[in-house]
């Protein structure tokens, strides 16, 4: 499920790169969602449509809203999301498919390469469960290792039985998105084999110095730490389940105040942000997360809120 959005640049590699992959035509199909790109994006591939490639045209819904059309109309037993401006590696669909087949997974996670546009690595994230399979709670708090929908193949009944589809016009969506997934499924496996390479630009929400964008960003997080609230209700209350949700949503509210060091956002909106979610009790800070750096962030500064303004001054931030 390739979604399409602005990615002319792009698109052609990575349709190729599940195209001319291991998987005769007959076993899979593509299908490409033009989320109303202002682009010539589909004008670029059409030389390469193959006849297992579906062209689905719709009003722009965001990648979330892409990508439910794409499970709406898949065929295929498994899902795998690709991001146009990302690659599937050669000689590795078939390696996937057939373990997620073999075991009867939900979800099969497997490992993926961080690039620049001269395609040097940035990052390689991968772990294993070695052969054994895990409820997916148990999978996250034992094992984990990407927050993205890119790095897994997920079994279409289990999300379309389930009514697991992604959030529309939100970022952040792959977390939000994986939280209720984790949180049903009772079939997962990882593998450190690597299928992908996700290009990393300077455009990313991450990255992009739009302040509109920043301010979206910011919002969308607020709106999935009470989604995950929400979501944790409606869970069976027992310690697991509790590491499951409380760590996640420890990881967005250091992912949101984090956001705000970037932007450089003053002390007083730190601290009025901070006030402004205790008083919804939408602050969590006190369950470790498992990212390292988040986690002292974490620790040192969401938990001793002073310190931000002591160490305003050295991040040229506004008092």
């Amino acid at each position: 499920i390739i979604p399409i959005y602005n990615v002319e640049k792009y698109l052609k590699k990575a349709l190729l790169s599940v195209l001319q992959n291991d998987m005769q035509n007959k076993d899979f199909e593509v299908i490409l969602i033009d989320d109303e790109s202002p682009d010539n994006s589909i004008e670029s591939i059409k030389p390469f449509i193959t006849s297992n490639c579906k062209i689905i045209f719709q009003k722009n819904k965001g990648l979330g809203g892409a990508r439910n059309t794409g499970i709406k109309n898949a065929l295929g037993k498994y899902l795998l999301f690709l991001d146009a401006d990302d690659i599937i590696l050669p000689n590795t669909l078939t390696t996937i498919v057939d373990l997620a087949i073999k075991n009867n997974l939900d979800i099969l996670e497997f490992a993926a390469r961080g690039i620049d546009e001269n395609e040097n690595e940035i990052y390689h994230i991968e772990n294993s469960t070695n052969g054994e399979i895990y409820e997916g709670i148990t999978y996250y708090n034992e094992f984990r290792y990407m927050n993205s929908a890119c790095n897994k193949l997920y079994l279409r009944d289990f999300i379309v039985n389930n009514h697991l589809f992604f959030l529309e016009k939100i970022f952040i969506e792959d977390f939000e998105f994986n939280t209720r997934v984790l949180a049903k499924a009772k079939r997962v496996m990882a593998t450190n084999f690597v299928v992908s390479n996700f290009l990393q630009t300077q455009n990313s929400i991450t990255r992009n110095s739009s302040k509109e964008k920043k301010e979206k960003m910011i919002a969308d997080i607020i709106f999935v730490i009470d989604k995950t609230v929400e979501e944790q209700s409606k869970n069976q209350i027992n310690k697991e389940n509790d590491d499951f949700f409380e760590e996640r949503k420890s990881f967005l509210i250091a992912t949101l105040f984090y956001q705000l060091v970037k932007n450089k956002s003053s002390a007083k909106e730190f601290i009025a942000l901070k006030k402004e979610l205790q008083s919804k009790d939408l602050f969590f800070v006190n369950h470790p997360i498992h990212d390292s750096n988040k986690n002292l962030f974490r620790r040192i500064i969401l938990k001793n809120t002073w310190l931000y303004y002591c160490l305003s001054p050295f991040l040229n931030l506004k008092l």
